[in-house]
């Protein structure tokens, strides 16, 4: 078993950042100043375990098996239907889809995934057709659970069990809910921030209120920069969360406004990676952000971004396929489970490993950490 323990990571600001364009080999000459600050989560490894969305939809790597180590097992699993309504077309979700795919076949059961396009009534026409096609557990990770909540009242009312993804079960009312750890990484992030610039001007970059996960992330950033007394002078909200056009105007403007900022927090590497595109010799504040996106990874090399928090979307995948497992099986989950955030920045950025090409053939196992249960390969 994996023994866990709490871990120090040092963050590496650019003082001085040379004007780069998305993904540029431009030279970057910068002062670094390195800082410490509490680990996001209870974790051995911030290295070749770490995950981020792909830029392709290749399969992930199986050339070490693909075997569900470690899942619930039982005779139902064989034949079981798994469906899983998505939110947006998004690469995250692409590797999802081909991860669950790998992990459900390798137990005999059907994985059935469909896309809602950020439409809240095709997720509902979504859902239906999934039913009428026979699932035995729905797994949605909803556009607008206040559309959806009737629809899948009548899923579980018919005896389907539910896995939510990153959106609200404290009542119980599905069998668990999955979420990624935004909480940890947005409060590391704002502490990150604090120790990075003291008492300058930051400024912070939401994401649109409808998806639950930005709105909690969103939340817990907000919370732990006043509790840290993070000078935040800025916070606006993009429409679009996969335009990374979207992020470079307001940083555009802000370098106009701010021209003193010293910290930028964003809701994801997408706008982080629009937000680098602006710097330049005499304005480059440091870039803090979250996701861990391929994309985003040369510019913590090249010290653009000063770190980004990797969700594991692999390993949110996994346990995914693992809680609907766990629910054909009748094994008991806990109302919420989480799968943990990872640093990353210019300490462990040269031993990150692409999603697509990572193993998903170790075990899995729920772990208790800070009162919460979190699933970790082991």
């Amino acid at each position: 078993m994996r023994r866990t323990r709490r871990t120090k990571i040092a963050l590496v600001a650019a003082a001085t950042l040379m004007i780069a364009a998305c993904g540029s080999d431009d030279d970057t000459s910068s002062n670094t100043a390195s800082v410490t600050v509490p680990a996001v989560t209870e974790t051995t490894e911030a290295t070749a375990e770490t995950t981020a969305a792909p830029q392709s939809t290749d399969a992930p790597d199986t050339t070490e098996g693909t075997a569900s180590t470690g899942f619930p097992d039982c005779p139902e699993l064989e034949g079981a239907k798994i469906g899983y309504s998505q939110p947006i077309p998004d690469p995250n979700f692409a590797l999802i889809d081909e991860v669950m795919t790998a992990q459900l076949e390798a137990v005999g059961a059907e994985y059935i995934g469909v896309n809602a396009q950020f439409d809240p009534g095709k997720q509902v026409s979504d859902i239906q057709t999934l039913q009428q096609q026979g699932i035995d557990v729905l797994i949605i990770n909803p556009v607008d659970p206040t559309v959806t909540d009737n629809v899948l009242k009548e899923v579980i009312d018919g005896g389907t069990p539910v896995v939510v993804q990153d959106t609200p079960n404290d009542d119980g009312r599905y069998f668990t809910a999955v979420n990624a750890d935004v909480e940890s990484a947005a409060a590391a992030g704002a502490a990150a921030l604090k120790e990075l610039v003291g008492d300058g001007e930051v400024a912070v970059i939401i994401g649109p209120p409808l998806a639950t996960v930005l709105v909690r992330e969103a939340e817990a950033f907000a919370a732990a920069a006043a509790e840290v007394g993070l000078n935040v002078v800025e916070t606006q909200t993009v429409g679009n969360p996969g335009d990374p056009g979207a992020g470079q105007a307001i940083a555009e403007a802000w370098k106009q406004q701010h021209p003193n900022l010293a910290g930028i927090w964003t809701f994801n590497d997408t706008s982080a990676v629009g937000v680098a595109a602006t710097f330049d010799g005499s304005w480059a504040p440091a870039l803090v952000s979250i996701n861990g996106q391929p994309e985003a990874i040369p510019l913590v090399e090249a010290g653009r971004i000063t770190a980004t928090f990797d969700l594991q979307q692999n390993l949110l995948a996994r346990a995914l396929a693992y809680s609907a497992a766990a629910a054909i099986c009748g094994t008991e989950l806990p109302s919420n489970v989480y799968v943990e955030s990872v640093l990353i920045d210019s300490d462990n950025v040269a031993d990150w490993v692409n999603p697509a090409d990572r193993p998903i053939d170790s075990d899995l196992e729920q772990q208790e950490i800070d009162g919460r249960t979190f699933i970790v390969q082991v």
